[in-house]
């Protein structure tokens, strides 16, 4: 009788040791699936009315200064819901566009993006290295010029 108790065990002993490592690779193989995804995420789009800058920014701030305005670098990250809110409720409405518009040519700048800046005559860099080197670490942020 002892014998056959000790055989059930030792058989839910198998049975549990054949389970839990396979459960393991199951609950990681769908860690791996959902790591790195963005939650929360919202699509925007840039304003039109932002500048279409060719990112050369001193000639931007150039040209504005001799249109008695400034030039407002608006950093952002794409699907970032943070801009996505300061676009609709900061740039939307007409009094405010209107205003910004009146005093400032933005130009927007992906802290993740690859299109090459020239933000002084001696240093020219991708969007992403402008914004580590201006230690912009979160979006969205403004940098008035």
């Amino acid at each position: 009788m002892k014998m056959k108790v000790w055989h059930h065990w030792n058989c839910w002993i198998l049975l549990l040791c054949l389970l839990v490592p396979g459960s393991r690779v199951w609950a990681a193989t769908e860690a791996v699936e959902t790591r790195g995804k963005v939650t929360g995420g919202e699509a925007y789009a840039i304003p039109d009315w932002f500048k279409q800058s060719f990112l050369d920014i001193a000639e931007d701030a150039e040209e504005a200064g001799a249109e008695g305005r400034h030039v407002m670098l608006f950093f952002h990250l794409d699907e970032c819901p943070y801009c996505s809110r300061m676009l609709r409720e900061s740039f939307e409405a007409e009094a405010m566009q209107a205003l910004v518009r009146k005093s400032f040519d933005v130009i927007d700048i992906n802290i993740k993006g690859d299109r090459q800046v020239a933000f002084d005559t001696e240093t020219s860099l991708s969007e992403k290295e402008l914004s580590d080197r201006l230690r912009v670490r979160s979006t969205p942020a403004i940098l008035f010029l």
